[in-house]
């Protein structure tokens, strides 16, 4: 099937958050990044690139349906990435029937054996405990006569604090709330494709696919879900290749991501073998041998309404069931006919199906190691602290330029001070998370402004550095320009430090210009009083 292969490298901490019920100011993240999350930001692009002015005819357009909800085009989740293995770099969910001992666990062997109960449930194992890491990559190693070896890897989690305080320097029980975060850790990277029914649809959406960087989950504004990505046109891609020979008499089906399934009245069902003879037409209901089911919620959040969306119950990815080969035609008609996902919201990634991905009841396990290209190093302490001089050093020079371009503002007749106090209200708010599309700043003139406050800023100017321009006209090309460092004159000599050059990137300059249209704001308001 024709694909596109998303490598999404983290620049910083990353929330999806799961639907756990523990306390309520705490987020526990999801351990990848879902489908419908990739979705979501290819959607913002079709919206930005689109002329419809009544987005409520998204739910009625054929084409964006066609795209986005009619199963047409699939975003699978993105699992972590390894490019050493060539053939299979995204990793897959580590199947639940996999076994180990306790003993390996606690002595925290990773060169552990594990034991695949989907294929002999009699494994002689002591205390046999469920295989912990997440994920594996389909790709088995066999060094001369030793036992065949697969790599395995759970993505690394790091908890953070954050403190909301109505005073920010008083911190009291009734005036102060912490929040508690567990979330994926950056420097890490993670591979997702996109599937296409129809060839022609990838040309189409291909444009609207984001690279560079892309912000994703939640607590943007807190500066989490940074990333970096970058899309390759696959060809002839598979999402897993089938284990084993014929001479098996058995079929292991394991669900590479959650599933939804419901019965015929619409209300949420587990019964897997019951969703499999409907999808594939068979005459009876195929009986498993052997199951390994672990269920849950699965939920998600809308970022246009701030609420989240209708919870389901699911399958988890990684359950297994075991059926005689002779429940089904052939395993060729099995694959084919699973291929594009089976159940609800496939679109989303959900319904991802497996078919004999090990082959083998015992094998051994490892962690491979990360490649410096896709996983940078952990900065040694002195390094560390080279670069939080650098960025403490660079904001000095920000806030000292900053002082000498407000001395060289001058507005004789500015807006009122409840109109500025607006703008600069506004600024500030951009400031914390200054690309985001849907700032308010960036629609402040848009939004039915009352005509004597639209003249404010549209009839009324300010000079600065000997330029005139009015109001209106002077925010705009801040926000449009989005480069504070650039309005502000920095030189090349102002970005080296210690021998280094520091870049900043779009957010930092982005962030610098609000802090400029608040600073002028703030300066005329002053001068006014």
């Amino acid at each position: 099937m024709n694909a596109i292969q998303l490598i999404i490298e983290l620049k910083s901490s990353l929330l999806v958050a799961s639907t756990h019920y523990g306390d309520e100011n705490s987020r526990i993240s999801l351990e990848y990044i879902p489908g419908s999350t990739i979705k979501g930001a290819v959607i913002h692009q079709f919206v930005k690139q689109d002329t419809f002015t009544d987005q409520d005819i998204y739910s009625k357009d054929a084409t964006f349906r066609k795209y986005f909800f009619d199963d047409q085009v699939i975003f699978l989740n993105a699992y972590p990435y390894n490019s050493t293995f060539f053939d299979h770099p995204r990793a897959i969910p580590v199947p639940l029937s996999w076994q180990t001992e306790k003993q390996n666990l606690e002595e925290q062997n990773n060169e552990r054996e594990v034991f695949d109960y989907a294929y002999d449930d009699d494994a002689d194992l002591n205390q046999a405990k469920t295989e912990p890491r997440k994920f594996f990559w389909q790709v088995p190693e066999r060094i001369s006569d030793e036992p065949i070896r697969y790599p395995l890897i759970s993505p690394k989690m790091i908890s953070t604090v954050h403190n909301m305080s109505v005073h920010p320097h008083i911190k009291k029980p009734d005036s102060s709330t912490v929040f508690r975060y567990d979330v994926i850790a950056p420097k890490q990277v993670f591979c997702s494709y996109i599937l296409f029914k129809d060839e022609a649809l990838l040309k189409s959406i291909e444009p609207l696919v984001p690279t560079g960087s892309v912000f994703l989950g939640g607590s943007r504004s807190a500066r989490y879900g940074h990333t970096h990505i970058t899309k390759v046109e696959v060809k002839n891609w598979e999402e897993f290749e089938s284990q084993g020979d014929d001479s098996d008499d058995d079929v292991v089906i394991t669900l590479l991501s959650d599933m939804i399934l419901k019965d015929s009245s619409g209300e949420p069902s587990f019964d897997f073998s019951l969703a499999l003879k409907k999808h594939l037409n068979l005459t009876s209901k195929p009986k498993p041998v052997r199951a390994f089911i672990k269920t849950g919620i699965a939920g998600g959040f809308n970022r246009k309404w701030g609420l989240p969306i209708i919870q389901d119950p699911v399958i988890l990815k990684g359950s297994c069931f075991v059926y005689h080969k002779n429940e089904f035609s052939d395993l060729n008609t099995l694959k084919s006919d699973t291929q594009w996902g089976l159940g609800e919201r496939i679109s989303d990634g959900f319904g991802r199906i497996g078919i004999n991905l090990v082959g083998n009841a015992s094998f051994e396990t490892y962690i491979p190691s990360i490649e410096a290209s896709e996983t940078a190093p952990v900065s040694s302490e002195s390094e560390y602290l080279i670069k939080q001089f650098i960025e403490k050093t660079i904001q000095k020079r920000i806030d000292q330029k900053l002082l000498s371009y407000l001395a060289e503002v001058e507005s004789t007749n500015p807006p009122e001070n409840t109109q500025l106090n607006k703008i600069r209200i506004l600024a500030k708010q951009a400031v914390r998370s200054p690309l985001d599309e849907n700032l308010e700043i960036s629609r402040f003139f848009e939004a039915n402004m009352k005509e004597l406050a639209f003249l404010q800023f549209d009839r009324r100017f300010l000079v600065i550095r000997h330029e005139k321009y009015t109001w209106r006209a002077w925010i705009i090309k801040m926000i449009k320009d989005a480069d504070g460092f650039a309005q502000l004159g920095f030189q090349k000599q102002d970005y080296q430090v210690l021998g280094e050059s520091y870049t900043p990137d779009q957010a930092k300059k982005a962030e610098v210009a609000y802090r400029i249209i608040e600073a002028v704001a703030d300066k005329v308001i002053k001068e006014k009083r």
